[in-house]
């Protein structure tokens, strides 16, 4: 649900929404932390109402990790995590304590989604994302090519050249990886038809 031409939340007029009963709880802002908010509420029970003045829900996860959209830091140890931020990181040190890497990798497998963490091609260190490729444990990689910094566009390089010399399906263009999403959102994909690229054609 999206509310329209306001800028401002607590002016709005919601539009367009039908519910049967009130809601318990009305979080504002669609992002990361809205999101888990609302997930977490309804989890318990609550009847949620999620309000995001963008056209979609996440906007702020797009810039994250240079665009590649990390979920997690690959520190385990709050206290070397918190001292990569500084002066500042003091602040985090509750936040992260409550939820670290351990937990969120445990929030995703636990709701169906494996996860693992990986080290990048530079980074001599395994379990390594250039080793995953290799022995083709990654069915699709999807990279979407980035120039914010030198480190960045290599480690992009060569995720994307290890894809296609191995045969593994590759998405380099954002709105086709969103329409892959979107397709894979309302089928099973294990329930999926495997058909042959001639056959493919002929469709």
């Amino acid at each position: 649900m999206r509310e329209r031409g306001c800028s401002r939340v607590s002016s709005c007029i919601l539009t367009n929404y039908m519910t049967p009963r009130p809601f318990d709880v009305a979080v504002i802002g669609g992002g990361p932390a809205g999101m888990m908010a609302a997930g977490r509420a309804a989890e318990q029970g609550a009847h949620v109402v999620l309000i995001e003045k963008n056209p979609s829900l996440g906007k702020k996860l797009l810039i994250t990790g240079g665009g590649r959209c990390n979920i997690l830091n690959a520190e385990f140890d709050t206290h070397a995590l918190v001292a990569k931020y500084g002066r500042k990181g003091k602040s985090l040190f509750s936040t992260f304590s409550q939820l670290d890497a351990s937990a969120t990798i445990e929030f995703f497998q636990s709701r169906g989604i494996p996860t693992a963490l990986l080290h990048k091609v530079s980074e001599p260190r395994s379990p390594n994302i250039r080793e995953y490729l290799e022995q083709k444990r990654i069915d699709l990689v999807i990279n979407i090519p980035s120039h914010t910094s030198s480190q960045e566009q290599t480690d992009g390089y060569y995720i994307r050249r290890l894809a296609t010399d191995h045969g593994i399906s590759l998405i380099t263009n954002v709105q086709l990886a969103k329409r892959l999403v979107e397709a894979l959102a309302q089928e099973n994909p294990e329930k999926l038809e495997c058909i042959a690229w001639p056959q493919l054609l002929e469709i």
